[in-house]
């Protein structure tokens, strides 16, 4: 097999030749600036239903054996940082049995509009914020675990002078609930001098979708998180009992020529 890969400056052509035969090709250019909106939510619903519909942005868990989540219309308000996007709380809340949205442990996520990204840069850019609404918990009905958030999902709002595009991509996560008893935190994630910290994590960088246009695959590929105490984005997000956490999520646009 013969490869021959010619660079322009704007323009990226690739060709590979098999027997004489071309089978990928593409002039597009692969670094196009984008402005991107962001939405985010932890919500997962059937196929007739919006996620990112307004009306479902708090969900927490009812105590049932079905833990079925309970839209709540009144949650979250807006505050001097902002209305976040979508909620999601869980755990019976530690000072009494009745389930309150605000007394509940949670996590929160409030989209960027308008952030301009280069593909294929390889610069972090800022998509939106996390919150962890970390308050003590007794947690689900015994065996049942909390139920915390499993996924991020976005939807993207992606722009350039030669493309415009809206697509839904989604990120696992997982949570790490710990017992909130002076001696017995885990000190591979303790960092604060309050029993327990909690950590949050990307279970994997890779989108669930993608999306193709004139030969091009498009990505969005989520970096980590940064806090206070970061510089870099890291795929964990520790955060200290009883205080709202909040770090900022950082994305990459990815593209590359696909096959026709």
């Amino acid at each position: 097999m013969n490869m021959t890969l010619w660079r322009h400056t704007t323009f990226v052509t690739l060709l590979v030749l098999c027997s004489g035969v071309a089978v990928v090709f593409c002039d597009v250019n692969l670094n196009q600036v984008f402005s991107i909106s962001v939405r985010g939510t932890f919500r997962h619903t059937s196929s007739a239903e919006d996620p990112f519909d307004p009306k479902f942005n708090c969900d927490y868990c009812d105590e049932g054996a079905d833990q079925r989540f309970v839209d709540d219309f009144t949650c979250p308000t807006a505050t001097s940082f902002g209305a976040d996007d979508n909620e999601q709380r869980w755990g019976r809340q530690s000072s009494g049995t009745a389930y309150t949205c605000f007394r509940q442990s949670g996590a929160g996520f409030q989209g960027i509009s308008g952030a301009t990204i280069q593909a294929n840069s390889g610069d972090n850019t800022r998509i939106g914020t996390f919150s962890h609404y970390n308050n003590a918990i007794n947690g689900a009905r015994p065996p049942d675990p909390p139920v915390s958030p499993t996924a991020l999902r976005l939807l993207i709002t992606m722009s350039s002078p030669q493309l415009q595009q809206n697509f839904v991509t989604a990120f696992p996560l997982s949570y790490y609930e710990t017992p909130n008893i002076k001696g017995v935190c885990d000190p591979s994630i303790q960092r604060t001098s309050v029993p327990c910290d909690d950590r949050f994590s990307f279970d994997s960088f890779s989108p669930s979708e993608s999306f193709v246009s004139d030969n091009v695959r498009y990505t969005l590929i989520v970096t980590g998180f940064i806090s206070d105490n970061t510089t870099t984005p890291l795929r964990h997000f520790i955060t200290e009992e009883n205080t709202v956490s909040r770090a900022s999520v950082y994305a990459q646009i990815v593209t590359y020529c696909v096959e026709p």
